[in-house]
């Protein structure tokens, strides 16, 4: 049975549950019970939270599929820039495949894109809006360029949430239960053809 580990912010939290139903008899599906935030909160716990496992040792993980980026594109309060600038998440990126290298030594790593938001839907935060697709673009052209460069796969899970219609998000960056189960067939799938399983 394979052992995959799953990394990220709310969005995974969303996802992880109907994964691991999913991938049953498959795959033991593995995850932090937190949200995982933005890139250098996972730099800094990542170790903590592969402690935190049941059942597995870090060394049995055999795939990482992992992200960040929706809360690095942040603006807080009107901050105009962003909670973690371009440069910083270029560098925190390349220190987190190293820490997962470190951290997971047996395991395949994904890196899955940042979901799209939806700027149709109703904001839920004061003044302006946090995040933008053009930011989010930008990080993800920034998480491709490192992760071809360090020999990682991709997973366009930023394509997948642009199909997920507007009546399956619970609001501009969240989704429904639905809208989860669409995220989640989409990483199973993904996750199956890497492991080949």
């Amino acid at each position: 049975m394979k052992q995959i580990y799953l990394l990220g912010d709310s969005i995974r939290m969303g996802y992880c549950e109907p994964v691991r139903e999913l991938l049953a008899g498959y795959a033991e599906v593995h995850f932090p019970q937190e949200n995982c935030r933005f890139s250098l909160n996972t730099l800094c716990f990542l170790h903590t939270w592969a402690e935190q496992m049941q059942d597995v040792l870090p060394e049995g993980i055999d795939l990482v599929h992992w992200n960040s980026g929706l809360w690095d594109v942040c603006h807080f309060e009107g901050d105009p820039l962003p909670l973690v600038p371009p440069d910083v998440y270029e560098v925190t990126l390349r220190r987190i495949v190293q820490r997962i290298r470190t951290v997971f030594p047996n395991a395949k790593i994904l890196f899955a894109l940042t979901t799209c938001i939806d700027a149709s839907m109703t904001k839920f935060q004061r003044g302006v809006p946090m995040r933008t697709q053009a930011e989010i673009d930008e990080y993800n052209r920034i998480a491709c360029r490192v992760m071809e460069e360090e020999g990682i796969g991709i997973d366009r899970l930023d394509e997948a949430s642009r199909l997920i219609p507007s009546s399956d998000r619970a609001d501009w960056v969240h989704f429904t239960e639905t809208g989860y189960k669409m995220l989640a067939r989409h990483v199973a799938r993904v996750i199956r053809g890497a492991m080949d399983i």
